[in-house]
């Protein structure tokens, strides 16, 4: 079956593609189909907002879309300066991917150079069935200020400076199939979240 997924960053999709592996799924993006819709992005949890870019899809496709939103705490970090609901928009303005990594390494390098940080992520589903969301609070990682420089983010571009607790290597090191034997709690959940209400 073709799913939506409601996004535009190319390292979401990549993820998604490689989580749904194995499954009767085939990932389609607004690029593929030629559209782009404005969404405001102004919930107050991550499933609002994922909510409001599943909806919007789905309203404009009549598609089986899927939408997420991530919010990210860092330890070390007092809870003003948590970036929370707005990784990528520091200051009013929209971080590119090199911004952020420069961003977050030299803010963790502030606090000692490393921390434990985790994401917590919401996850919005809409079909003919209506509408099913979940939140999941990820594994918790080691956000460091030193960046992987051998190897190049395929996904989430702070995986050049996010260390796995269990095989202390970075992210962006890691293989696919690394990453999918280490069987993390989002991964699990979202296969699981799909299988139940896509039928599959």
């Amino acid at each position: 079956m073709k799913l939506l997924y409601a996004t535009s960053n190319d390292g979401k999709v990549y993820n998604m593609k490689r989580r749904v592996r194995g499954l009767p799924i085939e990932v389609i993006t607004p690029r593929d189909l030629g559209i782009k819709l404005e969404i405001n992005e102004d919930g107050k949890t991550t499933v609002e907002n994922a909510t409001k870019k599943a909806q919007a899809y789905y309203d404009y496709t009549k598609m089986p879309t899927i939408a997420g939103d991530s919010a990210m705490y860092i330890a070390a970090l007092p809870e003003e300066k948590q970036p929370g609901l707005c990784i990528r928009r520091v200051d009013s303005k929209e971080l590119s991917d090199e911004d952020m990594i420069e961003h977050y390494s030299k803010l963790i390098e502030k606090y000692g150079g490393n921390s434990k940080a985790w994401y917590l992520t919401g996850i919005a589903l809409i079909d003919e069935g209506g509408l099913n969301t979940i939140e999941i609070e990820e594994n918790k990682f080691i956000l460091t200020s030193k960046r992987d420089v051998l190897h190049a983010y395929r996904g989430n571009p702070l995986d050049v400076i996010r260390i796995d607790l269990t095989c202390h290597k970075y992210y962006s090191e890691m293989t696919d199939d690394e990453i999918r034997d280490m069987g993390y709690k989002f991964d699990v959940e979202l296969v699981d979240f799909l299988k139940k209400y896509l039928l599959i």
